[in-house]
Order: C-alpha cells, then structure tokens, then sequence
C-alpha cells in the first residue's frame, strides 16, 4: 500500500516539474516519513483511546517534540522497529505519566544528567539526515539547552507532579536517543556529518520528530 501511494505521487510530481534525481530521492524520504508519521499516530492515538491515556499521550508527544526538533537523535533503520518502537514508548510512558509519580530524588539526580547529555550529544544527526553545517549544528545545541532549562524551571517552579513527569520522560527519552552508546547497540552510525567533506545541508523535516 505504501509503495502503490507514494510511486503514484511521485509520477504526477515528474509530470509536473524536472528535478535532478538528489530532489527525488528527498522528496520521496519526505513522502515515505509523512506516510509513516500518519500510519503511527492514527495507530497510537487509537491504542490512546482504548486504553484511556489519550490526554497523557497528547501531553507528551508535545512536550517530547520540542525537544527533538532541535536534539534530533536516532531513528531505527527499518520500518518495522520503527513501528514497534513507537508504539512501544507512545504507549507506555503515558501509562507512566498517568499511574506513577516520578520520585523527587530521582528527579533532582537525573536533571543535571539530561542537561550534561544534551551539550555533550546535541544535536545528534542520522545518515539520512546529516547536520553538516557547523552553524546550525551550534543554534540546534542552545535551542535544546533553553528548551531544558525551561522544563526544569517548570518543574521546580510548578511543582505539578502530572506536569513534572511529562517533562521528565520527554528529557530521559530525548536524552537515550541521542547517546552514541545506543546508536552503537543499534549499529547505527554517529556524527555523520563528519563523513561529508563538501559544505552545505539537507533540509530537515519536522515530522521526524516521532519517527524513531
């Protein structure tokens, strides 16, 4: 079905313009992230509604996409442990969320953890999706830093337990998927833009936020 959808796209955009075959081939991961971003959520948010955890779900998907729009971090490289990830962590850290608080030492331990994580790891690129541009790489760094210190000054400031735990799961997922020790498990390349000699950058999409 994925395949019949997006060849059929693609023919009617050669028809419609000229594009060298690098375009193609970033128009058609486009249409292939997009198509598996929908097929996710209409899934999890489903499952949301079945098990009653679709206020938390929506709460974290939020919270845990601003941060990996500027952290990045691994996607797994085949559909399938893409699916199964996803709907794995979307579907129990709201349970989380909802049935456990998250204890206030391990909180208060935790938190310089994920802040000593994202200036060491951020932003941490894919093969498909290289930071080469040293610039972008440095914005992407103190975007996530700011975005942290919000969290942890909404959690100090607050003190809501519901809106603490959704900011400390966002934090220790982002932080797991942008560690080169798990890239490694996964035998996933880390710092790819080291391998590009020429300059210049890909364009990054936001709906790579929930593909893991």
């Amino acid at each position: 079905m994925k395949d019949l959808i997006i060849n059929n796209v693609m023919s009617n955009i050669f028809k419609l313009d000229k594009y060298s075959d690098s375009k193609l081939i970033e128009i058609r991961y486009g249409l292939e992230s997009l198509y598996l971003l929908i097929t996710k959520l209409v899934v999890i948010i489903f499952l949301s509604l079945v098990f009653n955890i679709f206020e938390e779900l929506m709460c974290f998907i939020v919270a845990f996409s601003l941060l990996k729009i500027s952290a990045f971090g691994l996607h797994a490289k085949k559909g399938w442990q893409c699916w199964l990830a996803s709907i794995v962590i979307f579907t129990t850290i709201p349970f989380l969320i909802k049935l456990y608080v998250v204890n206030n030492i391990i909180m208060y331990i935790f938190i310089p953890l994920f802040i000593i994580s994202f200036y060491l790891y951020a932003p941490a690129d894919t093969e498909k999706k290289p930071i080469i541009s040293n610039r972008k790489r440095s914005i992407y760094k103190v975007v996530t830093l700011l975005t942290s210190f919000i969290y942890i000054s909404l959690i100090v400031i607050v003190k809501s337990s519901y809106l603490s735990s959704i900011l400390f799961y966002s934090m220790l997922l982002e932080s797991i998927l942008i560690n080169p020790l798990v890239y490694k498990l996964f035998g996933l390349n880390y710092n790819n833009y080291l391998s590009y000699i020429k300059k210049g950058e890909k364009i990054w999409n936001f709906m790579d936020c929930l593909l893991l």
